[in-house]
């Protein structure tokens, strides 16, 4: 019989309980949700970092930016003969690529994973604090970007701009055309324009120091309407990013010295290390370098080159001497000067 009463008491108990939706109906304050993550500068600037940080991946701007973009166009090849892991680069380079490359695949996730965190931010964070809104600003501009990118690769693509939730139907979103891209990625620049700050307080050593600014956000609207051969347009833009104080440097080398990173010169840069742990650098570095050098730690890889034709048209002067590294290869190695086997272009 006493049991009977105490389940009766626990059923009483229970049933008044799940009476009231107020109860039930709890923010949750015992773990991090987009309800409560996205109040303090702190939070906002651990949002827009992870935005960052998708960037900096290695399919991305980390290593394999070039690949869909200066490989495929006729300033860039890849090391001959055809071999090996060469493949997937001549592919690029002569443009027969298809979905069975995973590279495709793996960009494509990195790119709407750097969406998905600007939606986030731009959906949670209020302009409420100066650093709230430069983070708003921020992911703007990232998107933008992002945007930019993948519409020069796929044309239209699924347009996102907001946080999906967890549904299927959300899976199968439609691919939106070229020019809905292109007035989504104006618009988010217009915004990040109007957000961020002024190039002042972008330099090396500031708060914003390899992060987007006003000036950033322009110059990217300036080559969007640029790539649409909207030329007024672009000028106009181009004349804005002029007007705020950018200099060019006074040697053509240092814009790629590491003691003058982040300079008067650097519209937008984004900040990561290219070296591993260790004594020899990763791919990002010694793409380029060649093989059984000194010019890198462990030498290069000799992945990619610049294409011949573009080479002897490159104007001989002291930009071509920084910018074109013109070497003799080791003796009997193909791979890294004068190719063995010439593969024709299509």
């Amino acid at each position: 019989m006493k049991k009977l009463n105490y389940i009766l008491i626990v059923f009483v108990f229970l049933t008044s309980v799940g009476c009231q939706d107020d109860i039930l109906n709890q923010e949750p304050f015992s773990q991090l949700s987009p309800l409560n993550f996205y109040e303090t500068d702190a939070q906002a600037e651990a949002a827009i970092a992870a935005a960052y940080g998708e960037l900096t991946q290695q399919i991305y701007y980390g290593e394999r930016y070039w690949l869909m973009f200066d490989l495929a166009a006729d300033d860039m090849r890849p090391r001959q003969p055809w071999m090996g892991g060469q493949n997937r680069r001549h592919f690029f380079d002569r443009y027969q690529v298809d979905v069975s490359i995973p590279w495709f695949d793996a960009f494509y996730f990195s790119t709407y994973r750097a969406i998905a965190f600007c939606n986030s931010i731009i959906d949670n964070v209020e302009t409420d604090t100066e650093i709230k809104t430069y983070v708003v600003g921020e992911a703007h501009f990232i998107r933008a970007l992002v945007y930019f990118d993948l519409v020069r690769v796929f044309g239209g693509v699924p347009l996102v701009t907001s946080t999906l939730g967890i549904d299927l139907d959300n899976l199968n979103q439609p691919r939106a055309s070229e020019e809905e891209i292109f007035t989504q990625i104006e618009s988010d620049l217009d915004i990040a324009a109007n957000l961020l700050p002024a190039i002042s307080e972008g330099f090396a050593g500031a708060r914003l120091e390899g992060r987007a600014t006003r000036g950033s956000a322009l110059s990217l609207l300036a080559r969007a309407h640029l790539f649409q051969g909207e030329f007024s347009e672009a000028r106009d833009f181009a004349a804005q990013v002029m007007d705020l104080g950018y200099e060019l440097m006074t040697d053509y080398a240092d814009v790629f010295s590491a003691e003058a990173k982040n300079g008067l010169e650097h519209i937008f840069t984004l900040q990561s290390n290219c070296l591993v742990i260790d004594t020899r650098p990763n791919q990002r570095s010694t793409d380029f370098a060649p093989r059984n050098s000194a010019f890198m730690p462990g030498g290069g890889l000799t992945q990619d080159r610049v294409e011949d034709g573009f080479f002897e048209n490159f104007p001989d002067d002291y930009r071509k001497e920084i910018s074109i590294l013109d070497y003799d290869a080791p003796e009997g190695n193909g791979s890294d000067g004068d190719p063995l086997i010439e593969v024709p272009h299509v």
